[in-house]
């Protein structure tokens, strides 16, 4: 598990503006080609580099990947355990986990989204490149504290 400051405060930088600041440099750069829909991923493990940090990537058996999605028995592994990162591409899956609930209020606290479903189509601009200036991502009371 990593834990990290997510606002800067005595000298640090956050680690969420490293993370799109790296992301923003990789996009911009043409010499790396098919980086969408990955670009996240692509820039994290950059990120946390940049950041200093080190860190000790999961074995496979974490990886359920969509070949794996309609396993049940993988499905109740992953429910048993608490994994701290859960990334999805499509959405949809996420109703299979314990997590949805979690991941519900999460988006209601820090987006100006509601649920997984109204999260979809902002999340595709993302992945295909067609997001505009100035879309709403974090709500009114986060905003202020930003």
């Amino acid at each position: 598990m990593i834990a990290y400051k997510n606002t800067e405060a005595d000298g640090f930088q956050s680690f969420g503006k490293i993370w799109l600041d790296t992301a923003i440099a990789l996009d911009n750069e043409s010499a790396i080609l098919d980086k969408r829909p990955w670009l996240d991923q692509i820039a994290l493990p950059i990120s946390i580099e940049r950041a200093g940090w080190q860190f000790n990537p999961l074995d496979e058996r974490w990886n359920l990947g969509v070949n794996l999605i309609r396993d049940k028995n993988a499905i109740n592994r992953v429910n048993q355990d608490d994994p701290i990162i859960i990334h999805y591409h499509h959405h949809q899956h996420m109703s299979r986990f314990k997590f949805k609930n979690y991941l519900r209020d999460l988006l209601a606290e820090y987006t100006c989204f509601q649920n997984i479903k109204s999260i979809r189509k902002a999340i595709n601009s993302i992945t295909e490149g067609t997001q505009k200036d100035g879309e709403c991502w974090l709500n009114k009371k986060h905003d202020a504290q930003a």
